[in-house]
Parts: structure tokens; C-alpha cells; sequence
């Protein structure tokens, strides 16, 4: 579990809080500027320093827009593409699901595929449900194992993933296997995360779709990540036109 160290003023000893943030100290500098005129040595060094801080923030740009004056975290615009990325992708979610119940899809499934082996058996162990996106349609989403190998099902090493196959998804590039014992639909809705297409309300309004949401936007490979181009100026505006909710 990680441990998360609580800032304690130099000064008055408080917490939250630093010495160059303390209102006491502030104060103090008051009186010592009152006192003494700005050229005092101390009053000098804590203007100097609340001038370097606020010279940081004004220039710093912000990884994702490129523009100065805020950081990644305060970035309006990233805001604005993660809610509208959100809400759309738990319609595509929605179409997912349906799909796995549809087709019974889920843990304890039985699947058959072809393989340099010949014909194998094999049992869904997971869905990893916080994969699931409409960025990446051809991401690995199903874990699984060879019912001959089931005695090691707890060992990831024995286990193999693959997503769904092309009757489901009308993708090329998609696998061939087939159901071969389907999972119950109940089945597969109780294992189905709350946060994947529902949610908690937050501020009175229902926040539907946010597993894995923070993952997606990480992963540089998925163009989320930043709005810089390949030439590194940030001209890559945000489309959600690009992004459609059909499995296809």
C-alpha cells in the first residue's frame, strides 16, 4: 500500500502546508518589510523566491495542448475529449456486452480453435473488462487456458489471451474459434464490473463507463494521449467522428 507523506510547515508547524505558503510566515515577512524596506535580506529572499514559483507557472506548457500558463492535470481541453471519449464509449461497451451475452461468451466458457497442434479445447479463465474500448477494437480482452493445462489456471504463464472472433466482429483480422459450451447471460452481467457501462453518481450526475478510462488516456500508442503530431507541434484536435461504437 502506498504511503503518502503530509507536508508540515517549518514555520508554525502546521500541516498542509510549507513554510513559503504559511500565512503566519507571510506575516512575519510584513512586518519585517515594515520594518526594514524590501532590501531587507530575508524579505529579499521570500520575494525571490515567490517570483521564481510564479515565473514556473506562467511558462510551464501543458503535455497534452501544448499551451502555456497550466499543466497536463488542469488542462481544460483533455478534460473536455476524456468526457466526450467517455460517453460514447459506453455505448460501444454496451454493444460489447450484448455481444458476450448473445453468444454466452464468458468465464467457464468452453472454446475450440485450430492450432499447429490440431484442434484445441479451452476454457475462458477472465474478460479484462477495463480493456475494452473503442480505440483499440483489436485488443486481447478474453483470457484463457487449455482444458488439458487446467490443473495450472492459476498461473498467468499457462494462460493465453485473444479477443473476439471474426463472426462476432466482421473484422479480417480477427481469430477463428467457436462456443463450444456458452456461459449463462447472468452470468456473464455478474461479472460485469459496475463501472464498465454504469457507474456512481458524482455531483448528482450518473458517471457511467470510467473503467479503465485513466489507462486509455496513458497509452501513447493510442493517439489519446497528446495532441502533439509527428512533427511535435500540437495540431492532432480531437475527433470523435474518428471513433465509431459498432465492434466493426
Amino acid at each position: 500500500m502506498g504511503y503518502k507523506r503530509t507536508v508540515h510547515c517549518s514555520y508554525c508547524g502546521e500541516a498542509g502546508h510549507n513554510k513559503l505558503g504559511c500565512p503566519a510566515w507571510a506575516e512575519r515577512i510584513e512586518a519585517y518589510r515594515d520594518a526594514n524596506g524590501d532590501d531587507y535580506y530575508v524579505v529579499r529572499n521570500y520575494d525571490e523566491k515567490k517570483a521564481r514559483i510564479a515565473n514556473a507557472k506562467n511558462n510551464r506548457s501543458c503535455s497534452y495542448c501544448g499551451t502555456q500558463g497550466h499543466s497536463r492535470a488542469q488542462c481544460t481541453t483533455l478534460k473536455t475529449v476524456k468526457e466526450q471519449f467517455r460517453t460514447k464509449n459506453v455505448e460501444y461497451r454496451e454493444n460489447f456486452l450484448k455481444a458476450l451475452v448473445e453468444n454466452g461468451v464468458g468465464p467457464g466458457a468452453l472454446i475450440k480453435y485450430n492450432s499447429y497442434h490440431g484442434e484445441i479445447v479451452a476454457m475462458v479463465k477472465k474478460i479484462n473488462w477495463g480493456s475494452i474500448h473503442m480505440a483499440e477494437k483489436a485488443a486481447d480482452i478474453l483470457t484463457f487456458i487449455s482444458v488439458k493445462e487446467i490443473r495450472h489456471i492459476s498461473r498467468e504463464e499457462w494462460c493465453s489471451t485473444t479477443r473476439l472472433p471474426k463472426n462476432m466482429t466482421g473484422l479480417n483480422y480477427s481469430p477463428e474459434w467457436e462456443i463450444v459450451v456458452p456461459t449463462s447471460g447472468s452470468a456473464i452481467l455478474a461479472d460485469c464490473p459496475k463501472d464498465f457501462i454504469g457507474g456512481k453518481k458524482v455531483k448528482g450526475q450518473l458517471i457511467a463507463g470510467k473503467l479503465g478510462m485513466k489507462e486509455v488516456f496513458k497509452n501513447k500508442d493510442l493517439r489519446l494521449y497528446t495532441m502533439k503530431d509527428s512533427w511535435g507541434d500540437f495540431d492532432n484536435d480531437f475527433n470523435l467522428d474518428n471513433y465509431t461504437t459498432e465492434l466493426s
